[in-house]
């Protein structure tokens, strides 16, 4: 939302679900400092049941949804994301939205890197190597400084205009 304040965090790293990320990303999320945000976190492929039994152990304010629910949508009502450098980064920048970033796979450290020194997102390295401290100051970063985060997405935003293709192949020829 073009709002001056955030009010809701979207959270999606990819289809595989990965209990140590998720467990390490909810617990700083539950902290009080946090309890009126909403938080919509894509879980990807696990059971309804799975899904309940980690619901319980999440405050209300938390959501998990499956991945066939309608990214877009969740995405465009969404203040920012926290993520990983996969193809949900180019959506990302595409809708303008702030991100949180955490590399999970190796395919993903030269997007990352790059668009880290291009100040596309707050970059935390791999998610094995992050603190939960490191995490919790990203979010409240985040939060303090929303609307020069939000401006400089609204910039990056251009970078996105269908000739993303060409674009990727250049800039992974240019090392």
């Amino acid at each position: 939302s073009s709002d001056k304040k955030v009010k809701r965090i979207f959270i999606f790293f990819s289809t595989v679900f990965k209990l140590k990320l998720f467990n390490f990303v909810t617990s700083v999320l539950s902290k009080k400092k946090f309890k009126d945000l909403k938080i919509d976190y894509i879980i990807g492929n696990i059971s309804k049941k799975k899904t309940t039994e980690l619901k319980k152990r999440l405050p209300g304010n938390f959501k998990l949804l499956p991945k066939s629910k309608d990214l877009y949508k969740i995405m465009k009502k969404s203040s920012f994301a926290i993520g990983s450098g996969g193809t949900n980064t180019w959506e990302r920048i595409n809708l303008a939205l702030p991100s949180i970033v955490f590399c999970i796979a190796p395919n993903q450290k030269d997007i990352c890197d790059f668009l880290n020194k291009k100040k596309f997102f707050n970059y935390l390295g791999t998610d094995k190597k992050c603190s939960k401290s490191q995490l919790y100051s990203a979010i409240c970063d985040m939060i303090d400084n929303f609307k020069e985060k939000k401006e400089i997405a609204l910039q990056n935003k251009y970078l996105i205009d269908g000739y993303g293709t060409k674009r990727i192949s250049f800039f992974l020829n240019e090392k």
